[in-house]
């Protein structure tokens, strides 16, 4: 058992990058050599050798100290830098690496005492939106790197309602993602999530009785 891949422990279906995201404890069992390469990847191909999930760690990393270093930042000059800086595929790990810095970079604050900064999350949902492409499993992936965000930082009041608003309000995540996160049951992605849900009621219980004509009327 000592010499067996990680993936040949893991439930059918669960994606390796994504699983190693949430339990960075784990790294160390994982056997990935290279990040995979095909369609949809981001940046040029690379000779190294780098593990998957230590790249994405680092690139997540990066991008969080681009966006709070850097100011006037267009949508285009995060882009450009993202294509520079990850070679890879854009899948789950890429998705909550990428959502992770982004929303990491418009949080003010530590732990319980976190706060949104909504001028800058909105500031940078384009970048989000042409990644995640109204594509529903990266909306999903989205709203579980949110999640384990929040959790992370113990679930600061009002944090993770106002990054729904946000994300809805921009278009990034559709009603049918947000009720897709809402009904999921993976066992891995378990963790925060039952507090999570109680703090966005109200936001769900808008979102339900949000009329769909007058939410057209007003990008009319």
């Amino acid at each position: 058992m000592s010499n067996a891949p990680l993936t040949s422990v893991l439930p059918s279906g669960v994606d390796l990058n994504a699983f190693l995201a949430q339990h960075k404890e784990l790294e160390f069992l994982s056997k990935v050599d290279s990040i995979p390469r095909g369609s949809g990847s981001v940046g040029k191909s690379s000779s190294s050798a780098t593990p998957a999930s230590q790249v994405n760690i680092d690139f997540q990393h990066s991008l969080e100290k681009y966006l709070r270093d850097a100011t006037q930042l267009t949508t285009d000059d995060v882009c450009s830098w993202i294509q520079k800086q990850y070679v890879g595929e854009v899948n789950p790990a890429f998705i909550r690496a990428l959502v992770t810095a982004v929303t990491e970079s418009s949080i003010e604050g530590r732990g319980t005492d976190s706060k949104l900064n909504n001028t800058v999350l909105k500031n940078r949902t384009e970048v989000l939106r042409r990644y995640v492409d109204n594509i529903a499993d990266r909306e999903l992936q989205l709203l579980y790197a949110v999640q384990t965000l929040v959790t992370q930082r113990q679930h600061p009041k009002g944090l993770i309602q106002g990054i729904f608003e946000t994300l809805y309000d921009s278009n990034v995540v559709s009603e049918e993602g947000f009720e897709s996160w809402v009904s999921a049951d993976d066992p891995l992605e378990r963790e925060g999530k039952a507090v999570a849900l109680k703090m966005i009621t109200s936001f769900l219980t808008w979102l339900k009785e949000a009329d769909p004509e007058s939410d057209q009327e007003a990008d009319a």
